[in-house]
Order: structure tokens, then sequence, then C-alpha cells
């Protein structure tokens, strides 16, 4: 395994072939708008919004399976009159939600198609968790 190496941004950013991403939460008011388009509702009620953030934190995939799981439970549901999602049951933000082992395996499926190099990405990103800067984890060729 090659040892990771430091490498300013500066050094990098004017090569070409190179593309950079950002990679942040989305706020409540992106994820508002993402599962609004995603269940065409025209809003989702501010507690509903609160629990699914808290729940995701900001992630796309995590909030809209778990708007599924809300739905699949009936703890959530859609007023037809307003278009609004609300919640069905009191404290929303005490439910459970377990993640599905179907889930699980298709997470690892997915990982296990990764190349060496991908996978050792994923790695550095983990331990070094959700903020990171893209020069903590070049590996020079």
């Amino acid at each position: 395994m090659q040892c990771l190496s430091k490498v300013s941004f500066e050094h990098i950013r004017h090569l070409s072939g190179i593309n950079l991403i950002e990679l942040s939460a989305l706020s409540r008011i992106e994820l508002s708008q993402m599962l609004s388009a995603h269940l065409g509702t025209l809003s989702i009620s501010p507690e509903v919004l609160a629990t699914v953030w808290d729940m995701s934190k900001g992630n796309p995939t995590d909030a809209v399976n778990t708007m599924e799981k809300l739905f699949d439970h009936e703890f959530v549901a859609i007023d037809k009159e307003t278009s609004s999602v609300f919640s069905v049951v009191k404290d929303l933000q005490y439910v459970e939600l377990h993640t599905d082992d179907s889930v699980c395996a298709e997470i690892l499926r997915t990982y296990d198609n990764l190349s060496p190099e991908e996978q050792l990405f994923l790695q550095v990103c983990s331990i070094n968790g959700v903020n990171f800067s893209l020069h903590d984890i070049i590996v020079p060729q």
C-alpha cells in the first residue's frame, strides 16, 4: 500500500484531467427542495424535515432512504389538499429506523466492485471524517 503524501492544492489545481468536487452535506433548505421534488410535493413539515436531516446528516441518499422508511412505517403521510408531507405520530424525532439488510448488502457489493485505489480513497475518507482537504488524500503517481 502506498503511503499517503501531503500535496498542496496549488500543485494540482492547474493540472489537466483533474476534476475537483466539493463533498458536503445538503443544507436543510436544499434537503427540503430535493425531497419535495423527489416526492412530488410542495413542502415538508418542519418536524419531518428536522427528523430526516438529523437522521441523514444531510446525505441525499440517506435522506431519501429515511423518508421512504418513514412512509413504509406510516410515520408520515402526504396531505393531498396542501401537497405537504406531515408527521402522523407524535414526537417523530424519537422514532427508530433500522437499516435494511439489503441496503447493507448493496453497499458492500458496490464497495467490492471498486478498484483498490477507490477502496483506499474511501478508507482514507472514512478515517478523516466528513471534513478534509483534497491534499490530505492525494497519492502522487
